[in-house]
């Protein structure tokens, strides 16, 4: 909070510290800002590689092939050992996760049209932004059409994750009808959860586990700070639409929550969010010194130590095995996310000294999970087949291999959870690796 409360005023870019992404500071604006922009696009040059695209046009190609996604499901987590490592796991269509995988082709796919500068192939068959968009978007119709289907549900709250990442892409970049009916459809559906004598929408209609069971609507209305990620489906919708009823449903959540699951000090949305921010970093920073591994340096002479900055599964757990403590690479990309998107607004405020602060946040925790959470099973694309309509991708170096982008992710590992997994690729996590260099190539951060 102490950042939020002492930037009240318009702030001056402040010299970078020493562990910064930046180069460092330069004699004027222009020359600093080209500076950053070089910098970082070594610092994250990973995220834009081959690897990025190849892979998820692989899984998505060959997983269409033996099933269709909306009977048999969609990839939620990829093992690092036990029965069938390496591979997704598909989980039933319905699952709150079923929108990510669509939404990580779409991603893609928004990158190879609106910023084909960032796009990093090595393939001489891919060199054209072109090319790429005419092999993804195929499999971004096919995996998008089960989402459609789902608009209607009134059954969760996660309705937003199941649309949005797909289906709003396809409205912005194509002007699809079918897909902003279908948002705006969705955005209705959520809103018949909202409770109007709680002013806020139910997030769970029952909860069942090993010490607690709750299962009475009439009396309970159970929820959980994540509905705050899908209330972007009210705003858009209503934004679109011209209905305010779905943006007042929103804000009266919204504000709710902000005196029921915060701090009674977070008066602001803005304070909230800064000062939320502010205690992960915070955490992160004072995490046990287990959490930092050596990984090879950058030049490669020498190792250096990283994975501070990718968060343990949960702060306050302990840690069974120092050796390789438990952590959640997925709750690192979309905090990071969270931050680009805070440093956007902040900027908009003229706090430039709080904006940057967690912009470099950001990056700083994007660097760490490349270099400690990036699976090392990485593919290319060699030949292309079918007379151009297909194309061919097989891993970099022959042996084992490793479905997802990201590893160590832990979905649950709650001792009361009836199902406890960990250490695995997750689906999500992958999704908000690329919409972060989604959000990099918006600031123009990423196109040298």
């Amino acid at each position: 909070m102490a950042h939020s409360n002492s930037s009240t005023a318009e702030d001056e870019h402040t010299p970078l510290s020493e562990t910064s992404w930046s180069e460092g500071a330069a004699d004027s604006k222009e020359e600093n800002i080209y500076k950053q922009k070089h910098a970082l696009h070594k610092v994250l040059s990973e995220l834009f590689e081959e690897n990025v695209f190849a892979k998820p046009y692989r899984d998505a190609s060959r997983v269409l092939k033996g099933s269709d996604p909306a009977h048999n499901g969609f990839p939620e987590i990829v093992r690092q050992q036990g029965p069938k490592q390496g591979q997704w796991v598909i989980r039933e269509p319905e699952f709150w996760t079923c929108g990510f995988f669509p939404g990580t082709l779409y991603a893609l796919l928004e990158r190879s049209i609106r910023y084909p500068g960032s796009m990093r192939a090595n393939s001489p068959g891919l060199r054209s932004s072109m090319i790429i968009s005419s092999y993804l978007l195929p499999l971004c119709k096919s995996w998008s059409e089960p989402p459609h289907g789902m608009a209607s549900r009134t059954d969760t709250h996660d309705i937003g994750f199941i649309i949005m990442p797909a289906l709003q892409r396809d409205w912005e970049l194509f002007g699809s009808e079918r897909s902003i009916s279908s948002i705006i459809q969705a955005a209705h559906s959520l809103a018949t959860r909202y409770v109007l004598a709680a002013g806020a929408i139910r997030s769970w209609d029952c909860i069942v586990q090993k010490d607690v069971t709750i299962t009475n609507m009439e009396d309970n209305i159970l929820i959980i700070i994540d509905s705050m990620c899908n209330l972007d489906l009210l705003f858009y919708a209503a934004a679109q639409t011209g209905k305010h009823r779905l943006a007042d449903v929103a804000s009266s959540h919204a504000t709710t929550l902000l005196k029921t699951h915060l701090r009674p000090e977070n008066e602001r949305f803005l304070d909230a969010a800064c000062g939320c921010t502010e205690y992960f970093l915070h955490r992160l920073e004072t995490s046990p010194s287990c959490v930092e591994v050596p990984v090879p340096s950058d030049s490669g002479n020498k190792s250096t130590r990283r994975g501070r900055y990718v968060p343990l599964w949960h702060f306050d757990a302990p840690i069974e095995n120092p050796k390789e403590p438990l952590r959640d690479s997925s709750a690192g990309v979309i905090a990071a996310n969270g931050m680009l998107l805070l440093s956007q607004a902040l900027a908009g405020l003229g706090r430039h000294t709080l904006s940057r602060h967690f912009f470099e946040a950001s990056i700083q925790i994007v660097k760490d999970t490349l270099d400690v959470c990036l699976a090392t099973e990485k593919v290319k694309v060699t030949t292309s087949e079918d007379s151009g309509k297909s194309i061919k991708v097989e891993d970099t170096v022959p042996g084992p291999t490793f479905d997802a982008l990201l590893k160590y992710g832990t979905v649950n590992n709650y001792e009361i959870s009836m199902r406890r997994y960990a250490n695995h690729g997750l689906v999500c996590g992958d999704y908000y690796l690329v919409e972060f260099g989604d959000g990099l190539d918006s600031y123009g951060f990423s196109q040298l």
